[in-house]
Parts: C-alpha cells; sequence; structure tokens
C-alpha cells in the first residue's frame, strides 16, 4: 500500500512527543514515532497533536501538523473535539484516520468526515467512543480477553478488538554490553503502588546487597503525592541501597533515562494492575536490559525466558482492573524475591534480548501492523459494532 494520506489524532494531555513538557509518557511518544516512521515510508501524514508538539513535528518527512490546546494530564474532551472543529476539512481529506487520542471525539463524529478510521485504546477501557465501538485496537492479549469477557455485560454483546502492541524505535536506544553495565537493578515509570513500586521497596529491604534506583518524573498531581511517599518510605524503612532520581525535564531527561535503562543490571516493573503495555519494559529491552514483570496485564506477552522473568500475580483479569482494593494480595514477596535472585543469577545475553526487542517491538513492526488495519477498513473490513 503506496502513498496513503493518514490523519494520526493525538491526545491533548501531552505533547507529541512529550519531551519539550516532562519525560512520563506513553501514547503520545508512539504517536509520534508512528507518524515519523509512515512518512519516511512515503505515505502523507496528518498529526493532531497539543500546540508544543510543532518544533518537533516539523522536522518530520512528509508530515504536517495541526494544533490543538492542552490539558496536561486529564481528559479534555472539549479540547479535543477541536481537532474536529477547526480541522474537519483536513481530515475529509485524509484516506483513513487513527485516532490515538484520550476521547476519540474525532471517531465519536465521524459522520461528519465519513472517513475510514482505526481506534487505539491505551488502557482497558473502552468506554469512549461512547456512540459506537467500532474499529478498536488495543494493546495486548489480556486487555482483549478482559474487554470480551466484561462487555457482554455491558453491552449485551462480546466486543470484537483487535490487538496491536506499541513499538519504539530499537535503533536509537543504546546498547551497553556486560563490561559497560554498572551493579544497579532500575525501575523507571510512574511513581505509583499500580506499579508495583511497595513491592520494591520491600524487595530492597530483603536485599540489602543490592542496589536499586527509581527513576521519574512527578508531574500529575498524584504522582508529585506518591514520590513524597516514597521518598518517605525509604528514609523511614532505612533502605540505603535505594537511590530515587527524579529525572529532568524535556529531551535531556529522555536521554537520562536511556542511559539509566542501557547499564542497569536489570529493569524491574513487579505490575500489581491490568497493564495494557509496558513501554518501558520494552525500551529497557532495546538496551539489551533484561526485566523482571508480573503476570498482570501484558507482562506474558512481552518476557521470555531469553530475555527475563516473571513473578506471579495472583489477581484475575477483573481484579487486575479493580486493584486499588486487592494491592496487598495481588503478588507474593517470597515468590517475588525468588523471582528477582534468578534474574540476578542468570548470564544474559544482552545482544539476544536487543534482537528480541527488534523483531518484536521495533517501531516498523507496529506501523506494518497498521498500514494492514488501515487497507482493511478502507476496503470496508470493520469490526466492533454500532
Amino acid at each position: 500500500m503506496e502513498g496513503v494520506r493518514i490523519c494520526v489524532v493525538s491526545s491533548s494531555l501531552n505533547p507529541t512527543p512529550p519531551w519539550s513538557h516532562w519525560t512520563g509518557y506513553g501514547s503520545e511518544v508512539v504517536a509520534y514515532w508512528l507518524a515519523r516512521y509512515l512518512g519516511e515510508a512515503g505515505h502523507v501524514v496528518h498529526l493532531f497533536g497539543t500546540f508544543q508538539s510543532e518544533e518537533a513535528v516539523k522536522k518530520l518527512r512528509n508530515v504536517f501538523y495541526y494544533g490543538t490546546p492542552p490539558t496536561y494530564g486529564y481528559v479534555g474532551y472539549e479540547s479535543e473535539y477541536y481537532t474536529v472543529d477547526w480541522y474537519l476539512d483536513a481530515l475529509k481529506h485524509c484516506d483513513v484516520i487513527h485516532d490515538m487520542s484520550a476521547s476519540c471525539k474525532v471517531t465519536e463524529y465521524w459522520f461528519l468526515h465519513r472517513k475510514p478510521f482505526v481506534i487505539t485504546r491505551n488502557g482497558y477501557s473502552v468506554d469512549d467512543p461512547k456512540s459506537h465501538k467500532l474499529n478498536i485496537v488495543v494493546l495486548s492479549e489480556a486487555v482483549k480477553n478482559y474487554i470480551e469477557e466484561v462487555s457482554e455485560e455491558a453491552y449485551g454483546k462480546r466486543l470484537e478488538v483487535k490487538v496491536v502492541p506499541y513499538g519504539v524505535p530499537v535503533g536509537e536506544y543504546p546498547f551497553c554490553n556486560e563490561d559497560e553495565r554498572e551493579d544497579y537493578v532500575l525501575y523507571v515509570g510512574r511513581p505509583h503502588p499500580s506499579k508495583g513500586v511497595d513491592y520494591i521497596l520491600v524487595l530492597a529491604k530483603l536485599n540489602k546487597d543490592v542496589r536499586f534506583i527509581l527513576a521519574w518524573n512527578p508531574t500529575f498531581y498524584d504522582h508529585m503525592d506518591y514520590h513524597l511517599a516514597y521518598m518517605k518510605a525509604v528514609k523511614q524503612m532505612g533502605l540505603k541501597n535505594v537511590t530515587i532520581i527524579r529525572l529532568p525535564s524535556e529531551l535531556r531527561g529522555e536521554q537520562v533515562k536511556r542511559q539509566l535503562m542501557c547499564k542497569a543490571r536489570l529493569f524491574i516493573q513487579p505490575t500489581v494492575y491490568l497493564e495494557a503495555f509496558g513501554l518501558t519494559a520494552a525500551e529497557a529491552l532495546a538496551t539489551g536490559t533484561p526485566i523482571l514483570l508480573s503476570t498482570a496485564g501484558s507482562g506474558p506477552e512481552i518476557v521470555t525466558d531469553a530475555v527475563g522473568v516473571l513473578a506471579t500475580n495472583k489477581l484475575s483479569l477483573r481484579e487486575q482492573a479493580q486493584w486499588m482494593s486487592n494491592v496487598t494480595r495481588a503478588i507474593d514477596i517470597h515468590d517475588l524475591n525468588r523471582v528477582f535472585n534468578k534474574a540476578l543469577d542468570t548470564k544474559w545475553n544482552h545482544e539476544a534480548i536487543r534482537g528480541y526487542a527488534k523483531e518484536k517491538f521495533n517501531i516498523s513492526v507496529m506501523a506494518n501492523n497498521y498500514l494492514n488495519l488501515y487497507k482493511e477498513v478502507m476496503e470496508g473490513k470493520w469490526w466492533g459494532y454500532v
């Protein structure tokens, strides 16, 4: 499929990419990587993102930028509707629309532009779009299974969704051999119990001879609260082997994060909740670093014996989706400690880990999967239901 005009609609929560604002991100940076890849592949891309996205986007080949108001961390339905209100003519001139926004307003009002579309939902909720459930793509089989399980109760019929995991530009990440690595275990992500940070602190208490680095950039209000709470907990627990790093903002923070991943002995994220896709885990693999995840959500779809280990999360899919009431019983700390030490004792092949990331989670793999879906919807092969 050549020369397709593709509208990629990013969210209003953060810039696309978010490096001009902060270093914690998800769908916005993936939307940027996808648009860049599609443009370099010869397609024409119209990228809709917040006003701060312009400087990065205007440097891309065959990618044209359309600005919308930012909301900085919350789902702004009115803000994302401006994409339809201001740029309806641009939407009408695209061959296909890829809605990666938080509210799905562009595809909620699809009857205004009448263009084929694909929706990517980052998470396990398909509440939006509200008027239909058409052409929805999720990030893992775990989320697909959860949606199929609950949709019949919620909507009276089983909802069909497709799966395309996120991709990262593996070749742009630094790679470190064994002799370049330092003796620390790394967590990068949100300072939040859902990511298993509380379990990491207990693990650090059980392994005081192991150095732990927790790195994040707390921008949202609850992240700030948890950042302070974890700083206090480290002090109260006497964890001299734990260092909390507050990543700098903008592109410098992204570079620091990638170097931390590259030199780590192990990347750890014992997730409690229904993780749609572990983007930071895929990034760690891109640097050749082995990973420890839990069996919650997408964990088993990311980890193989050659690239990492899995700790058992005892919660069902529904309990993972309701993690707040189940957090203390999700993971057995003794099992986690056993798996953790197994990972530390394993001699990993870092080149093979990076090769695995390139084969399975490279941005090219994601983009080509979506190109196939674009072709399907352009030919009228829609899925889901109205």
